[in-house]
């Protein structure tokens, strides 16, 4: 990916307005690269750092993690698939053991970068809102003369002062235009309006504080919208470890995400609507299964604070149990629910 370099503040006396368009696309375009940059490396760290818990780990390549990240950030049914694939040629040119679950391994990774593909979007939606408002005040597609109301966005020159006013006047002329939907014309306001926000502190800096030309990721923590994704990636990321994939399968050629001592597993299940805790009891030991639904959604209404658990009675034939939790989550919540579970069951049997 070659470099963008970063645009040219704005002259104390300011800039004719035709110019500062094409100066705020330029910034567009850079800003953007440079989120994109500064979200890849910080997935790569995140996956580093959930793959650093075991030695059989330590082969993959840094080419290995920067295929890795990029297969993370695919949005859509597809997303899984090119995980698993990027997973299962990295552990066979490091020779990981046949026994892993790779599709297993692909959702875990998959869950804990759901922040930078949140951060993907939400930066793929500001550049194609902005986009389309200075589409809409290109000089060359309007014929203009002194009398016009579009005259002051190309020929007057905008300073730090009007640079607000001016911005809201070029919004005008998109809303104008009608080209996109009525229903739509807030969020596209309010990309504009943050994005002018980014720009105005970028292009009216201090001659001396202009260090940005030498260091371009600086523009991206002038981005403040996207911090809020890199802050919760973080956060996923140190409550995840990957330990139980080196688990080997049992005899159906599957591993459970969660072992306990007594012979209890877990399997963690992410679903489009919820997120299930499915436990396996092994036949062996005696346990009123009747019991255990009302005891755990007691648990869990407490501790992390659920309002809708689900526990189906399990049928007299079976030793499985699934806990369904249907509140909006965070992954500190999830934490806590799984943490809850594991005593009861370390304490129960």
């Amino acid at each position: 990916m070659k470099n963008i370099e970063p645009p040219a503040i704005i002259p104390k006396n300011g800039m004719v307005g035709y110019l500062l368009i094409g100066q705020l696309t330029a910034y567009l375009n850079w800003e953007s690269q440079a989120v994109e940059l500064k979200n890849r490396a910080r997935i790569i760290d995140a996956l580093k750092t959930i793959f650093a818990d075991s030695k059989m780990f330590s082969q993959i390549t840094e080419r290995d993690y920067e295929r890795l990240a990029d297969a993370t950030l695919t949005i859509g049914s597809k997303a899984l698939d090119r995980i698993t694939l990027r997973l299962r040629m990295i552990g066979k040119s490091s020779g990981w053991g046949d026994y892993l679950d790779y599709r297993s391994l692909a959702s875990v990774v998959h869950t804990v970068i759901n922040q930078g593909r949140k951060l993907k979007n939400s930066s793929a939606q500001r550049k194609k809102c902005v986009k389309s408002v200075l589409g809409q005040s290109n000089i060359e597609k309007i014929e203009i003369t002194a009398d016009d109301e579009a005259y002051s966005l190309f020929m007057e020159t905008i300073d730090e002062s009007s640079f607000q006013d001016w911005t809201d006047k070029v919004f005008d002329n998109f809303r104008k235009s009608n080209v996109v939907n009525t229903k739509f014309v807030d969020t596209y306001q309010n990309e504009w309006r943050e994005f002018t926000a980014d720009a105005r502190r970028y292009f009216f800096q201090s001659e001396q504080s202009f260090g940005l030309k030498e260091n371009s990721e600086q523009a991206f923590f002038m981005t403040q919208k996207y911090e809020k994704y890199l802050s919760a990636l973080l956060s996923d990321t140190s409550k995840t470890n990957l330990k139980w994939a080196f688990e080997k399968a049992g005899k159906d050629g599957k591993r459970a995400d969660i072992s306990i001592d007594n012979g209890v597993t877990v399997d963690l299940k992410k679903r489009p609507d919820y997120f299930a805790f499915i436990v396996n009891i092994p036949a062996e030991l005696k346990s009123n299964f009747h019991e255990i639904p009302l005891a755990l959604m007691a648990l869990l209404e407490k501790n992390p604070g659920f309002k809708y658990v689900d526990i189906s009675q399990p049928a007299s034939n079976s030793n499985q149990i699934e806990i369904q939790i249907h509140d909006k989550y965070e992954m500190e919540q999830l934490g806590t629910a799984q943490k809850e579970i594991l005593e009861y069951f370390g304490q129960k049997f």
